[in-house]
């Protein structure tokens, strides 16, 4: 049963990474580098569609990093979605991000 949103997730990751080769001038995608990793994100570690997603992943194969946003959680930046390497190479960490929820709190830079 949730091998077929794993399905989807991969296969339209693989068209969104077509497309943006196709789209994008050969210099600029040279110098980018995206890791192939997802990362979901939950409200609660035991929430079953946290869970599921986890397990779909994992049974797949998928790298992945999980993300519970619960009330006083680190708030999510540029810097936990990217990063750049010591060479100057911009790198994206995830190359999808599941949300497992409809109701993620709101992460304020201010607190």
């Amino acid at each position: 049963m949730l091998r077929k949103p794993a399905a989807i997730l991969i296969s339209f990751a693989s068209l969104a990474m077509a497309l943006a080769s196709i789209l994008a001038p050969a210099s600029a995608s040279a110098a980018q580098r995206i890791d192939m990793k997802v990362l979901v994100l939950g409200t609660s570690s035991t929430e079953p569609d946290f869970l599921a997603w986890q397990s779909a992943l994992q049974r797949e194969g998928v790298p992945y990093e999980a993300l519970v946003t619960a009330a006083g959680h680190a708030p999510i930046t540029a810097a936990t979605l990217s990063d750049t390497l010591s060479n100057g190479t911009p790198e994206a960490k995830y190359q999808a991000v599941i949300v497992s929820v409809g109701a993620l709190p709101e992460c304020k830079t201010t607190g």
